[in-house]
């Protein structure tokens, strides 16, 4: 999340949009690599979302929209340690709850380079 390095070992799997818990995966686990990099095959129309988690790290979702209808390749989800996350949230003036999630949105332009900053 900070040095924006691959992370080898997140498990990720992929769930439907209404299993908010993942409680029946649509995937087996898969594990990332060195490149930090998991592959799924999807079906056309897939509206759910890759749930990804490591023991050191807090867990992330990728969520699809729109529907997977064709060959993608997503952005990267950053996954921060507990450290991380309390820093984020201290800046925002306001506590972590933990019960809670953190939403982090990031822009990319359509080369996948960083989205511009909004006049």
């Amino acid at each position: 999340m900070v040095n924006q390095m691959p992370l080898a070992g997140v498990d990720a799997r992929l769930c439907r949009k209404l299993d908010i818990n993942c409680e029946a995966p649509e995937s087996d686990v898969v594990t990332s690599g060195d490149d930090g990099m998991v592959a799924f095959d999807v079906p056309s129309g897939f509206t759910g979302y890759v749930f990804f988690t490591r023991e050191d790290r807090a867990p992330g979702l990728y969520f699809f929209n729109p529907a997977i209808t064709k060959d993608t390749t997503i952005a990267s989800v950053p996954l921060g340690t507990p450290g991380i996350v309390s820093l984020l949230t201290a800046q925002t003036g306001s506590p972590q709850i933990p019960e809670r999630g953190l939403v982090l949105l990031l822009t990319e332009n359509c080369t996948g380079a960083p989205g511009a900053a909004a006049p």
